[in-house]
């Protein structure tokens, strides 16, 4: 009977265990924003050069909103944009990246739901003039970092001063190898630390182990107190 009560005190361990990633991964998500309407959305005018995008609960319909408005004013004189801390997605991006102007030296997606396809449409598209390019804290990983490699290596990049690509899920070799292969004309390059990170995965993973076990524990004395 008390072999019985641990092998199902076991199973409910691990389920309970299995529960506590399942909330920790979702805790890291971007809660779902809104698309903003039209009538709400006060864009710059056409003479502005510094676009503030920022923080205005952007997500792919929100951009297109955008899109719209560029389409239909082809004075715009844009130079810099911001569209940090929205909701967008490759999807949205790409519907907005042509409608940019080619000599654009700024550009701020960070905080958003982006991919490596975004990062390789911004490579592209945009590379020629940016001078500040800042796709930090969305979701690229090592397929940007050998895409952004081989655009260092074509000189692709030749104006670009400040790059920040932290708060991705680069691994350690991928951050390596973009440090390694960091152009001259960098003046600032923000990476994660690659020694921090595999502290940080070796921390996760023996913080996991540690739950594991302390719960089995207490179920198991329970079990034995009853």
């Amino acid at each position: 009977m008390k072999f019985r009560v641990f092998i199902i005190t076991v199973i409910a361990a691990l389920s309970l265990n299995s529960k506590l990633h399942s909330s920790a991964a979702a805790g890291g998500e971007q809660e779902q924003a809104p698309h903003i309407a039209k009538s709400s959305l006060m864009l710059p005018s056409v003479i502005d050069k510094v676009w503030n995008l920022s923080n205005k609960g952007l997500d792919d319909k929100g951009l297109n909103v955008v899109v719209g408005y560029l389409k239909t004013n082809h004075k715009v004189q844009i130079r810099q944009i911001d569209l940090s801390h929205n909701n967008f997605t490759f999807n949205g991006l790409r519907s907005l990246v042509p409608w940019l102007p080619d000599n654009l030296t700024y550009f701020n997606a960070s905080h958003n739901n982006l991919n490596d396809n975004s990062a390789k449409l911004i490579i592209n598209q945009l590379g020629k003039a940016l001078v500040t390019l800042n796709l930090s804290y969305n979701n690229l990983t090592d397929d940007t970092s050998d895409h952004l490699i081989k655009s260092f290596g074509r000189h692709k990049f030749t104006g670009l001063r400040n790059l920040d690509l932290s708060g991705n899920e680069f691994s350690p070799t991928g951050i390596d190898a973009l440090t390694a292969s960091k152009p001259a004309n960098l003046e600032k390059f923000i990476l994660d630390d690659p020694k921090m990170l595999h502290f940080q995965l070796r921390h996760i993973d023996a913080l996991s182990f540690g739950k594991t076990i302390i719960t089995l524990i207490v179920f198991i004395f329970m079990v034995h107190i009853l």
